[in-house]
């Protein structure tokens, strides 16, 4: 069965009056909340129908892969969502970004880290720390 897809247009937020009505209620004048916009997404094609650089594109987080044999298994580490992950530190670094979103976004791409695969143990298990 194929999945639907729903594209992710920035436009119907920047519409919105009551959204523009509590942005602008805590921020300084001429303030225009699609200079403060990120969508973040891990499918390019659900918000094609945005202005460049306001997506960000993280991979969909991983843990294993399993495959067409069912007795390959892969377990990966992907830390990219931990509190000192890659995500987190590129955000981190947004919030003390001077400029827009977008400036932030072409300045800076993100970029996923490579995925390292764990080591099978020899009790043949992996720790994964869960």
């Amino acid at each position: 069965k194929k999945a639907r897809s729903f594209y992710k247009r920035l436009s119907s937020v920047w519409e919105t009056v009551d959204i523009n009505e509590r942005w602008l209620m805590n921020q300084p004048k001429n303030t225009d909340l699609r200079d403060h916009t990120l969508l973040i997404d891990d499918n390019k094609l659900k918000v094609r129908d945005n202005p460049q650089y306001t997506a960000i594109h993280p991979r969909s987080w991983k843990l294993f892969e399993l495959y067409d044999d069912n007795h390959n298994l892969k377990v990966y580490e992907d830390n990219v969502l931990n509190t000192d992950g890659e995500l987190k530190t590129w955000l981190e670094g947004l919030l003390k970004w001077n400029g827009t979103v977008a400036e932030y976004v072409e300045q800076h791409p993100y970029n996923d880290p490579p995925l390292k695969e764990m080591e099978k143990k020899t009790d043949d298990s992996w720790g994964s720390g869960w």
